[in-house]
């Protein structure tokens, strides 16, 4: 979830938010704004780890696909099917990252069933080379843990969430009907 709720206090307001989209193509149109949210996300990295990060935020969409990203997760909100989740879940949270609180982490956590959330020493978002060893450190115990739980022998769940996705390519439809599909 993006915007503030009253049940969740760790969102942006959505007046705000939407001042922000507004303008976020005319930002992104300044070719520096790019290093910046590198820069913010991964305030630890090097500088040959910002320009490549750099280099795959800028050529990773168009401006208009980073607004439509933002718009888009504007609209998620997953609170309701996180309780679904049956499977052993490893939730990680640098305890300063700059672009996600500690305790949205946390609440993520609380709302998956039988979750584990870990608070790592680190300070980003997109973790530098440096903090790598500190972020997998606990991923080899909770794998070790989940392989020996037995969960592959786990009874099979009567629901399953799914997402179903539709494109059509500019008269892929029509072509398909013709060809009898």
């Amino acid at each position: 979830r993006t915007l503030w709720a009253p049940d969740y206090r760790w969102g942006s307001p959505e007046g705000e938010y939407r001042s922000f989209l507004e303008t976020m193509a005319a930002r992104l149109a300044q070719p520096e704004r790019f290093e910046e949210f590198a820069r913010s996300g991964c305030p630890t990295g090097t500088e040959e780890e910002i320009a490549t990060l750099t280099r795959y935020v800028r050529v990773g969409g168009s401006v208009a696909a980073h607004v439509a990203l933002a718009r888009m997760n504007m609209e998620i909100d997953v609170r309701d099917v996180l309780g679904a989740i049956r499977m052993p879940t490893l939730v990680l949270q640098c305890v300063r990252d700059p672009w996600v609180p500690l305790e949205q982490g946390r609440d993520l956590a609380e709302r998956i069933p039988g979750s584990t959330f870990v608070e790592l020493d680190c300070g980003s978002h997109i973790p530098a080379a440096a903090e790598v060893p500190t972020i997998l450190g606990p991923v080899r115990p909770f794998l070790e843990r989940a392989w020996s739980s037995g969960v592959e022998d786990a009874e099979e769940p009567d629901r399953v969430l799914a997402t179903v996705l539709f494109t059509d390519i500019v008269g892929s439809s029509e072509q398909a009907v013709r060809l009898g599909d």
